[in-house]
């Protein structure tokens, strides 16, 4: 099969254009947000590939989804402990990991900055880059 230069450029475009919206393979753009996103984002993974990856990628979902974050260092062990035959488990354990960097830097709040974000209404975890929550309670005030 041919393809003209015309259509080269349309196709290369058009995937750029999907790139650009977020619309590649895994969502790589979703990196921002709290650890509830990564979290969504390592299901979303094993879902891909549980049927080549056998049971420990249900199981491991199944944990996710039942307790989330607190599930991500065990994941994380179940998963190193298989042989990762696709290549993607690998993907997943990263992912595991930013959410647990990033539930540790939502800890590091200050007790008076927590106290402060919760009389004003605000859920710490809405603002996961560092200084946004400070700098939302300085707006809000």
């Amino acid at each position: 099969m041919k393809i003209t230069k015309s259509q080269l450029k349309q196709i290369i475009k058009e995937e750029l254009g999907k790139v650009m919206e977020g619309g590649d393979h895994w969502g790589k753009t979703d990196l921002e947000g709290g650890p509830e996103v990564d979290i969504r984002h390592a299901i979303k993974m094993l879902k891909q590939v549980d049927h080549l990856t056998g049971e420990v990628a249900k199981k491991v979902t199944q944990m996710l989804e039942k307790r989330g974050v607190q599930a991500a260092e065990q994941a994380i062990q179940m998963l190193e402990a298989e042989e990762d035959t696709t290549g993607q488990f690998y993907h997943v354990i990263n992912r595991l990991y930013e959410a647990l960097e990033k539930k540790s830097d939502d800890a590091s709040h200050d007790k008076a900055t927590l106290e402060a974000a919760a009389a004003l209404g605000l859920d710490p975890s809405d603002y996961p880059a560092p200084g946004a929550l400070e700098a939302a309670i300085e707006q809000r005030m």
